[in-house]
């Protein structure tokens, strides 16, 4: 499991460049644009992305309810291209999106 910072997706790109094959679960990056974060995390090719259950409370003790729905639409569709990174690497796609 790793935080989504740039250092760590950095060193697991290279990790994967020279040959490693470890699966890699992200936690993301609340310092980062969302988007962005996603599409450097899907870079790495993840088996999993998950969203800092802290930030989403604070989001919706701010009453942010639209924006945490916004987030969590979008980790949902991420699932579907984590699923085909999953496929690939031999991996069944047995994930389950959750959201409370």
């Amino acid at each position: 499991m790793a935080l989504a910072n740039t250092f760590i997706m950095r060193v697991l790109r290279q990790y994967r460049r020279e040959g490693g094959k470890m699966n890699i679960l992200f936690q993301t990056f609340p310092a980062m644009d969302l988007d962005a974060n996603l599409t450097h995390m899907m870079a790495c090719e993840p088996i999993a992305i998950y969203h800092q259950g802290g930030t989403l409370d604070y989001m919706m003790e701010c009453g942010q309810a639209d924006l945490v729905r916004s987030r969590i639409q979008k980790l949902t569709f991420s699932h579907h291209l984590r699923s085909e990174a999953a496929k690939r690497r031999g991996i069944p796609d047995s994930t389950t999106t959750a959201t409370f």
